[in-house]
């Protein structure tokens, strides 16, 4: 007999971390809405050329790529933003502006897996269409730390750049578009000595190679004012950014200015941002994103800010913060003593039910002390007792299973008496 296991990659998730994994996946849901913003599906796999449009062809070697019975390139989606340009091109151009959007969906990729890191992964994230304007960053920006604060992940940290700026000043050292992108991915990467040798080695203005470095770790926005004014970089995005800074200040959000966010994709194009959760040691991402244009997929010059959140990290770090998530509902079984009430405890159930209240049903026959183990095993919180006395009297016997106190109920206040335990 061949036994098969599951992909490398991908994990068989429980019933009591699916709870888990719901209540965060909820809260964070909640608060995309109560932004404003709309949920959208896209499919779960795409033409491959759309992904290698956004990030190039070195992008299908970390994809699930393979063609039909038509011939025809396709791919896994590894993420959703293409996906969603994609959608925004062929069907939401004439909508008015902006156009808010979030997604909850599952993204393939193959890379070596590690902690917090899987072949198939979840992602939550937004894209605000039609504008970059400071006040749409900052609103953006202060949507995923209160989704991360819903939950709530207590050590987290923001940290804030500006790609475009790096783009500008490599610009004034006369640095081409090819070896930007170059450069930018070793910043990216965290690999700085080689970014300067990099630069060097294709500028002499040492003073102003200087500079960037020193703007690379400027921790503060006057201290960044300074040498992006020495480098003779123009003003415009430096103050939106100040801007975005003052913003998230009045919303009560945290944050680190770090220059050296590059998020090593060529689309980005101003403001872009990071989150970590230092619990999680060298996998600590857990979001990022900033302002981008991808007029290659939505086929005009449409500014756009979104980001994505990493879910899987989210829940790992959560439960290593301790986070108590119950998101389990009150629990009732209902046992009939004897076959012939089934019909009444299932009919019953169905009344409690339509009221959200969870509720089994005896389904194996079981006498009444064996009826009451399996309830205590699976954590109900209620027994509802039905056989011929109940029957006779109209009632049911009502059993608290945590402090073991039995009542008799009305068959007509049963639901209802439910309900009121349950709030």
């Amino acid at each position: 007999m061949v036994e098969i296991t599951r992909p490398r990659g991908t994990r068989d998730i429980g019933p009591e971390d699916m709870r888990y994994r719901r209540e965060i996946e909820r809260r964070m849901r909640s608060v995309c809405e109560v932004f404003g913003y709309e949920e959208v599906l896209t499919p779960t796999f795409e033409h491959a050329d759309l992904f290698r449009i956004k990030s190039g062809d070195e992008v299908l070697e970390e994809m699930y790529v393979f063609r039909d019975k038509g011939g025809r390139e396709l791919a896994l989606r590894p993420e959703i933003t293409a996906s969603v340009m994609r959608y925004y091109r062929e069907e939401m151009k004439r909508r008015a502006k902006p156009i808010k959007l979030y997604y909850f969906e599952n993204c393939f990729r193959y890379e070596r897996p590690q902690s917090g890191r899987y072949r198939e992964f979840w992602q939550l994230g937004v894209e605000l269409i039609g504008t970059s304007r400071a006040e749409a960053v900052a609103e953006v920006i202060s949507l995923a730390m209160e989704c991360l604060r819903s939950i709530p992940l207590q050590n987290v940290l923001l940290r804030v750049g500006h790609i475009g700026m790096l783009r500008n000043a490599l610009s004034l050292l006369g640095v081409g578009e090819k070896e930007q992108s170059e450069i930018l991915r070793m910043i990216d990467k965290g690999d700085i000595e080689s970014a300067l040798d990099k630069i060097s080695s294709l500028c002499c203005a040492t003073n102003k190679i200087k500079q960037f470095s020193e703007m690379l770790e400027c921790d503060d926005l006057s201290a960044l004012r300074m040498h992006a004014e020495n480098i003779g970089l123009s003003m415009q995005e430096l103050n939106k950014l100040e801007v975005v800074a003052s913003l998230l200040k009045s919303m009560g959000v945290d944050w680190k200015l770090d220059m050296s966010i590059a998020r090593g994709l060529d689309y980005y194009s101003g403001v872009v941002f990071e989150i970590d959760s230092p619990i999680l040691g060298a996998e600590k991402q857990i979001c990022g994103g900033g302002e981008y244009n991808l007029a290659a997929i939505s086929g005009e010059d449409v500014p756009t800010v979104g980001f994505a959140l990493g879910f899987d990290r989210i829940v790992l770090a959560a439960k290593k913060e301790g986070v108590s998530i119950d998101g389990r509902k009150t629990t009732t079984y209902i046992i009939p003593l004897s076959d012939e009430y089934i019909g009444i405890c299932m009919g019953m159930a169905m009344n409690i039910r339509r009221a959200g209240i969870v509720c089994h049903v005896d389904l194996m026959g079981r006498g009444l002390r064996k009826a009451l183990s399996h309830a205590s095993t699976i954590g109900v919180d209620y027994c509802i007792i039905i056989g011929k006395r109940e029957v006779d009297r109209g009632e049911v016997v009502l059993r608290d299973m945590r402090s073991g106190v039995q009542k008799n109920v009305p068959f007509s206040e049963i639901t209802q008496r439910l309900m009121i335990q349950s709030e």
